[in-house]
C-alpha cells in the first residue's frame, strides 16, 4: 500500500508543477513548468507500469524544455518520429493510442504554433491525456490533466480579452 502512496505522490507532484504552467501568460514559462509537470508524470507512469504513457510523458517533458528555444525547431520532426517505435512496439491496447495521439498534437503545437492558437491545441492534447489518466486510474495525472484544461480555458479567455482591448474590432 505505501508504494501506491508514493506512486500516487509523485503524480501529485506533477500536479503541483502545473498548477501555474497554463496560468502564465509567457509562452517560455508555460512550457518550462509543463517540461516539470511531464517528467514527474512519467516516472509516475513508469511506476504504474503504463509504459506507452512513461514513454510519451518523458517525450512531452523533453519537447517542451527544447520548444523554448526557437534555433531546435527543425528538429521537431524528431520528436514526431520517436513516437513510431513508441507505438510499434509499446502499444497493448487502443487505451495505449491516446498518449501517442496527445504526444503528436502537444509535438506541434509546442514548434509550430504559438499564442492563441497554441493554447487551443494544448487544450485538444490536454483532453486527450485527461480520457488517458482517467482510465488508468492515475489520479495525480487525472487532476493534473483537469487543471490544465480549467487554467487553460481561463487564461485563453484572458489573453482574448486583453487583445479586444488592445485592437477593438
Amino acid at each position: 500500500m505505501s508504494f501506491d502512496i508514493t506512486i500516487q505522490a509523485i503524480g501529485l507532484l506533477g500536479f503541483c508543477f502545473g498548477l501555474t504552467a497554463y496560468l502564465s501568460r509567457q509562452d517560455n514559462v508555460l512550457k518550462s513548468l509543463i517540461g516539470l509537470a511531464s517528467l514527474a508524470i512519467a516516472v509516475h507512469f513508469f511506476l504504474l507500469g503504463v509504459y506507452v504513457g512513461a514513454g510519451a510523458a518523458l517525450f512531452s517533458s523533453i519537447r517542451s524544455f527544447l520548444s523554448i528555444f526557437k534555433s531546435v525547431k527543425p528538429y521537431a520532426p524528431l520528436f514526431f518520429a520517436a513516437y513510431i517505435p513508441l507505438g510499434y512496439f509499446c502499444i497493448e491496447d487502443g487505451l495505449d493510442v491516446l498518449p501517442i495521439l496527445a504526444g503528436l498534437t502537444g509535438t506541434y503545437c509546442m514548434f509550430y504554433m504559438e499564442k492563441l492558437p497554441m493554447r487551443y491545441g494544448l487544450f485538444l492534447a490536454t483532453f486527450i491525456w485527461f480520457v488517458h489518466n482517467l482510465m488508468q486510474g492515475s489520479i495525480g495525472g487525472s487532476l493534473l490533466e483537469l487543471f490544465y484544461i480549467g487554467a487553460n480555458l481561463r487564461t485563453i479567455m484572458k489573453i482574448r480579452k486583453e487583445e479586444r482591448i488592445i485592437s477593438p474590432l
